[in-house]
């Protein structure tokens, strides 16, 4: 391939939603990630924004305290003619930069008079152009409550100038976010700055104040995870043709209304895009053609068949689209007939203005996500407000840091031993890398890295005890969740200001505790519920699909492990922290272990077929297939999480309509298996529940 892409091209008929659908995945052979960024706050200071200038205020400067010290920001004030300025910037967000600029907004957000939105844009790109530092990518935060009320020329003059505008910035290269305050700005117009910008940000309507958290992280999410690039591609199918392109991250939107693919910046170093076909039957073949980086791209790629997490995606954009585009009637209906009940009444629900944004909010996020958790995350009460959506919170936080005190975690299993290994007595320090969940038993933990010390040895492995041990850092995962059971009621972390705040509206932190950037918080998560009732819902969280999903990485998994056992694995990069990895060698120490019951289930297909990956692994290198082998299982783990969530939640609170039957008991093991077969989604499921003795020291 003359560009070194990763190309995947699948399609397929989604009956949910009687539509042929493709789904094009592309992954560039490098990718350009920033060294440094610029954001550049846009504030509203019309007349309208009155009673919504003290809040923006606050969130402004709130923004201002949440970036790094490497990033630089700016602010920008507007009103009506002539009014846009620069507030300050760019400035490094140092103590210094960030007193400098929350002072700067302090001061000179004031109200002004009318709003135009061409001129503070106009603006921002001078300034961009003027700042900008080799290796910077730049966004633009829009802060809004009106409507354009130009006095110098009329509204749609207005509306063509900002159109313009941000189609500039476009081309710049910038990214554009908004949050639109109260019920009175003009959302069309909103959303057409954001789709001339390519959605290569979000849009947010803000209800609440308190939602101002949930909206930085959406922000700061969709920057920190954009990468520049450049695409523009047309596409055309051996059977039919393209009817609409859509893209699902970082938010829903149609980005074409045909067959072409343009962006300047990629998600999380790659581009998703879903297609409506105009087809009869299968395509085949998919031709690509344009450019991509700078390199031609000419080329045909076979069509695979849609996995059952792109139909589920396909089915859950279908539902967005409709809400997005006024059809909230088409898409209740969708919704009753997918058999979500509780989200078709929310969406028929949804009459008043504010209840349409936040619906609408809800819809441009709806689709999951591939490192995604379910629903809306962790709330102050009701279903959300759950163990397993603290752990969610935290793993996805990158700035956590646990600190577990010495005895304040129970182990399980039999414990193992590195002699080389110098624990701390003083506890556990641990640096989130991931989330996990076991296949047979309800475990839920956290994947870490941990600091350790290294004793040296001498060429037959014996310790030398005069050298020093050298700083190394260590793979290590702890139960929060143990056996369906709380294992870790309390534990102190570091963590952003929008998790520490998500937790304290969820009384897992004292609601007197104030927040200052590094420190260690007390979490207490007892009382808690373990999972959310609101998941026991398998047909309509789709469990069929992710278990169908679930056997096709399972087959890539093997086939990838069988062909670095061939060819070698490579050495280990460095931690996060910068210290060498350092690979375990643990010996079960020589104790009689005890034994204790644990009831496990087993949820499968009756019968699944997958791909074979063998033909296609051998043609990776060593580096290759360690890169991809990583992706499956950080997949793996995503849709394995996401799976036993809804099963442990069947499994406390009832199956519902599920009619599990009799079940067929085995004896062939020390432990008798009884499996249950039930139809869901359409396909025929084994439910195998067992318990088994778990060794433990």
């Amino acid at each position: 391939m003359s560009s070194g892409a990763q190309v995947a091209m699948s399609a397929g008929y989604v009956p949910e939603i009687g539509q042929w659908m493709a789904v094009l995945s592309m992954k560039p052979a490098s990718n350009r990630p920033a060294s440094l960024r610029h954001t550049v706050l846009v504030l509203d200071c019309s007349l309208s924004m009155i009673d919504e200038l003290a809040s923006m205020k606050h969130h402004a400067q709130d923004f201002v305290r949440e970036r790094s010290e490497d990033e630089y920001l700016s602010a920008v004030v507007f009103s009506g003619h002539g009014r846009a300025r620069l507030l300050a910037g760019p400035v490094k967000c140092d103590e210094a930069g960030q007193h400098q600029l929350c002072q700067a907004i302090q001061q000179g957000v004031v109200p002004m008079d009318t709003t135009v939105f061409s001129e503070p844009l106009e603006l921002v790109l001078r300034h961009l152009s003027s700042a900008h530092l080799s290796g910077m990518t730049n966004q633009a935060v829009l802060f809004t409550d009106g409507c354009a009320v130009p006095t110098q020329w009329d509204a749609s003059t207005e509306t063509s100038k900002a159109l313009t505008a941000a189609a500039a910035l476009y081309q710049y290269g910038a990214t554009m976010s908004a949050i639109g305050y109260g019920p009175h700005y003009d959302e069309a117009f909103v959303q057409r700055l954001m789709e001339t910008t390519h959605q290569g940000g979000v849009f947010r309507h803000l209800s609440d104040v308190t939602d101002f958290t949930f909206i930085l992280r959406d922000i700061q999410n969709a920057y920190y995870r954009s990468v520049p690039s450049e695409v523009d591609l047309e596409i055309s199918f051996d059977q039919g043709e393209a009817a609409g392109v859509f893209q699902t991250l970082p938010e829903v939107a149609q980005v074409d209304p045909k067959g072409r693919v343009t962006t300047r910046y990629l998600y999380q170093g790659g581009l998703t895009r879903y297609l409506a076909l105009n087809a009869t039957t299968m395509p085949k073949r998919a031709h690509l053609k344009g450019t991509l980086d700078g390199q031609t791209l000419d080329e045909d790629f076979e069509v695979q068949p849609l996995t059952g997490e792109q139909q589920a995606n396909c089915a859950q954009l279908r539902v967005a689209h409709l809400v997005l585009s006024g059809q909230t009637a088409a898409a209740g209906q969708l919704l009753a007939e997918l058999g979500d009940e509780q989200a078709s009444e929310q969406v028929l629900e949804a009459h008043t203005t504010s209840e349409q944004r936040q619906l609408r909010d809800r819809c441009r996020h709806l689709v999951r996500r591939p490192d995604g958790f379910i629903g809306s995350g962790l709330k102050p009460s009701g279903p959300n407000h759950c163990v397993l959506n603290v752990l969610a919170l935290l793993a996805s936080d990158s700035s956590v840091v646990l600190s577990l005190p010495a005895k304040a975690y129970r182990r399980g299993g039999l414990l193992r031993i590195d002699p080389r290994i110098v624990e701390s007595p003083l506890g556990r320090t641990l640096t989130i890398t991931s989330y996990t969940s076991e296949q047979k038993r309800f475990n839920f933990s956290f994947m870490t890295e941990k600091d350790v010390k290294v004793l040296a040895v001498d060429s037959n492995d014996n310790i030398l005890p005069d050298v020093a041990p050298e700083d190394a850092t260590v793979y290590r995962t702890y139960n929060l969740i143990r056996d369906g059971e709380l294992v870790i009621s309390e534990l102190w972390a570091s963590m952003a200001q929008f998790t520490f705040e998500q937790l304290q509206a969820a009384g897992v932190i004292e609601s007197s505790v104030r927040y200052q950037s590094g420190q260690s918080y007390q979490l207490n998560l007892r009382g808690m519920k373990m999972v959310s009732s609101a998941w026991a819902r398998p047909n309509a969280l789709l469990l069929t699909g992710l278990l169908q999903d679930i056997a096709e990485l399972a087959a890539k998994q093997t086939a990838l492990n069988a062909h670095l056992k061939a060819v070698g694995k490579p050495e280990p990069s460095e931690s996060a922290s910068g210290r060498p990895f350092y690979r375990e060698q643990s010996a079960k120490l020589e104790v009689e272990p005890e034994y204790y019951a644990a009831d496990c289930v087993e949820l499968k297909l009756a019968s699944v077929q997958t791909n074979s990956y063998t033909t296609e692994v051998q043609l990776l290198s060593s580096a290759e297939a360690d890169q991809a082998i990583r992706q499956v299982r950080r997949d793996l783990r995503a849709l394995r999480w996401r799976m036993r969530c809804i099963v442990f939640a069947c499994e406390l609170t009832g199956w519902g309509a599920v009619d599990w039957g009799e079940p067929k008991v085995s004896q062939r093991s020390a432990n008798p298996r009884r499996t249950y077969t039930a139809t869901l989604g359409g396909q025929l499921v084994k439910r195998v529940v067992w318990t088994e003795m778990i060794p433990c020291s």
